[in-house]
């Protein structure tokens, strides 16, 4: 047998073309499925969350989408609190009860300790669009 070798060139510029050109649209078209997903599957109460979620085109060369909210309580929404989050019940560290009106209740209440609030997982969720 012969021994057969192939030498391949690759044009760096044709091979960038290939990358900004039809990869990024594709990318971008991703990045705006999972921006929408993202917004189906927040929370919603007052619409802020998801009137926040944005995306920004962060590299074109890899091309790179960030979807992200500007909200400090977005983080809390996705990965949850407390027990939720793996840190343990939710104490005072001022006062000696945690005061608050839970949702859709027009009761005060006060408690030593709550669990937190469970994680939603809608930018998780929003991910599995892209990947179809």
């Amino acid at each position: 047998m012969a021994d057969v070798s192939y030498r391949i060139q690759v044009s760096q510029s044709g091979l960038n073309s290939i990358i900004t050109g039809p990869v990024a649209r594709n990318i971008e078209a991703r990045g705006r499925r999972v921006l929408l997903a993202a917004r189906a599957n927040a929370p919603y109460r007052t619409g802020r969350l998801r009137s926040s979620l944005q995306m920004q085109v962060v590299n074109r060369n890899p091309p790179q989408v960030s979807i992200y909210s500007n909200l400090p309580y977005a983080v809390y929404q996705e990965k949850g609190t407390g027990i939720y989050a793996g840190r343990g019940y939710i104490y005072p560290t001022r006062a000696p009860f945690l005061v608050f009106t839970p949702k859709g209740s027009s009761r005060v209440v006060f408690a030593r300790r709550v669990r937190g609030t469970p994680p939603t997982h809608f930018l998780e969720r929003a991910l599995e669009v892209a990947a179809r």
